[in-house]
């Protein structure tokens, strides 16, 4: 939750309000508090359980854009392009495997406007990972990639504690 509001914080204070891009529905939370921020929030999310749940507690308006599909696939990458060339933040947190983030951010990247931000989600590692102990929490393959990345940008982590079971945001700034 800390790490979270510290991250709003930032968006807030760019004064980021046009797109949003999420990669990665699960629960719907961060959508909506994208919604609270962003006049426009596209997520893509592979599940389409995972949709029908969202849209059935959820009451969506123009502001919101759910689409059903891989993010790694040509025909999605092609609809967030045709649908929305720009993108004020690209947010990362479907496939956790290290090749679907790398992907992921490789895809979307070239869609965040200049001044934009990419973030991600599980920037550490999670306890399966770093002490062979097994819980609810995956980090996959997040952690390496953020750390191959960041030299290159400047960047941010939010994290409430660097020895917690996976989670954190890492954020580049463009």
């Amino acid at each position: 939750r800390d790490e979270a509001e510290a991250f709003v914080g930032v968006l807030e204070s760019l004064g980021l309000q046009g797109t949003a891009l999420e990669i990665g529905l699960e629960n719907g939370g961060t959508h909506l508090l994208f919604r609270e921020i962003f006049q426009r929030v596209i997520s893509i999310e592979v599940s389409l359980p995972k949709i029908m749940d969202f849209v059935n507690r959820v009451k969506l308006n123009h502001r919101s854009l759910i689409i059903n599909g891989n993010s790694t696939h040509r025909q999605t990458i092609g609809i967030i392009e045709d649908y929305c060339p720009q993108v004020d933040l690209l947010f990362i947190d479907g496939d956790h495997s290290y090749d679907g983030v790398k992907q992921d951010f490789h895809n979307y990247s070239p869609l965040v406007k200049k001044e934009g931000i990419i973030a991600f989600h599980d920037i550490i590692e999670d306890y399966e990972r770093r002490y062979g102990i097994v819980t609810f929490s995956c980090s996959g393959g997040v952690p390496k990639f953020w750390n191959e990345i960041t030299s290159n940008y400047r960047n941010a982590e939010f994290v409430k504690d660097y020895k917690q079971d996976g989670a954190g945001i890492g954020v580049i700034f463009l």
